[in-house]
């Protein structure tokens, strides 16, 4: 089980609209009061398979049938691809809860608490992804591409933490319009290639997100 000692502050700044600046020593202040609170509650859990790929038209076919991930902007971002990771990982319930409790005593710790999750669970999956490096080191990783990205469409969420055993093993589940529960939760496809990728980087007016993104609203981006 991966378990966090401290979360990126500068991270948290970032999504709390700071960009590169950074906050007064209030701010600065109650950031790691919530921080501390924060690390109290999570319990990071994740699990991950690894799926031999085929493109196909439409889209990429992972072995035996098990999952067929349709559009264009999934089949692009695995070309060269041989092979792919299905990862799934949470911050658990808990910290879904504490999140809510304070949204009733402390707007502003609420706020800060929210973005210092997000950063969290993005520690957590940047684990994951070290973590399958360490095992495959021969092995190039495309970025991290989730349902909902692009033309992939979020509706196959469900089965994709199915094929994981994510409710299972992680407590992983989605509703009925396939949002994930616990709701800090990620779910993600990477890419395995033999070979380095050598790629542009991806155009914010690609993602689904593009009209309502705070980072492209705030003038910067999701991964920069």
């Amino acid at each position: 089980m991966l378990e966090l000692s401290s979360i990126n502050h500068r991270e948290i700044y970032r999504y709390l609209g700071y960009g590169s600046s950074q906050p007064d020593t209030a701010t600065a202040s109650l950031v790691k009061k919530v921080e501390k609170k924060l690390l109290r509650v999570i319990r990071p859990r994740h699990i991950y398979r690894l799926f031999r790929i085929t493109p196909v038209s439409g889209g990429v076919q992972l072995e035996d049938g098990k999952l067929f991930l349709p559009g264009n902007d999934i089949y692009r971002h695995l070309k060269g691809c041989k092979r792919a990771v299905l990862m799934a990982a949470t911050l658990a319930a808990d910290t879904d809860r504490f999140l809510k409790k304070l949204q009733f005593f402390d707007m502003a710790e609420a706020a800060i608490a929210n973005s210092a999750a997000n950063t969290a669970i993005e520690q957590v999956c940047d684990a994951v992804a070290e973590e399958i490096k360490n095992r495959l080191p021969l092995l190039y990783q495309t970025s991290r591409y989730s349902p909902g990205y692009g033309d992939l469409p979020i509706s196959i969420q469900k089965e994709f933490l199915n094929i994981l055993d994510a409710p299972k093993k992680i407590g992983l589940t989605v509703t009925t319009n396939s949002i994930m529960v616990p709701e800090k939760s990620v779910s993600a496809i990477i890419g395995l290639s033999e070979k380095p990728f050598s790629r542009k980087r991806r155009s914010c007016r690609e993602c689904n997100l593009h009209e309502t993104c705070m980072f492209r609203l705030r003038g910067s981006r999701c991964d920069s």
